[in-house]
């Protein structure tokens, strides 16, 4: 699957391969009363073959207690979404690995 974002430059609409659970790494890690709060993030990149723009996607995704995901905070640089990624496989991806199924 896939996502669409439009450069921000040309106006340019470009297909992105949708995130997967591999995509994410823990970026922040802090021990609470419930065990760790983690902080899940990924990048991807877009490029504009029209006007050879970086349109950078990130996607945040807190933890907290281990297992339980709160929604994502999706922001983009340099482009605009025309459709957003579709998280909730990365989410159940993720949480298996967490809970290590």
């Amino acid at each position: 699957m896939s996502f669409k974002v439009r450069c921000k430059k040309c106006d340019a609409i470009i297909d992105v391969n949708d995130f997967t659970g591999s995509d994410f790494e823990i970026t922040e890690s802090d021990k609470r009363d419930m065990g760790p709060d983690n902080t899940h993030e990924a990048d991807k990149e877009a490029y504009c073959k029209k006007c050879h723009n970086n349109i950078t996607i990130n996607v945040r995704i807190s933890e907290y207690p281990v297992g339980c995901f709160q929604d994502p905070d999706v922001d983009i640089k340099d482009g605009n979404f025309v459709t957003k990624p579709i998280l909730d496989k990365c989410i159940e991806d993720l949480r298996e690995k967490s809970l290590g199924k």
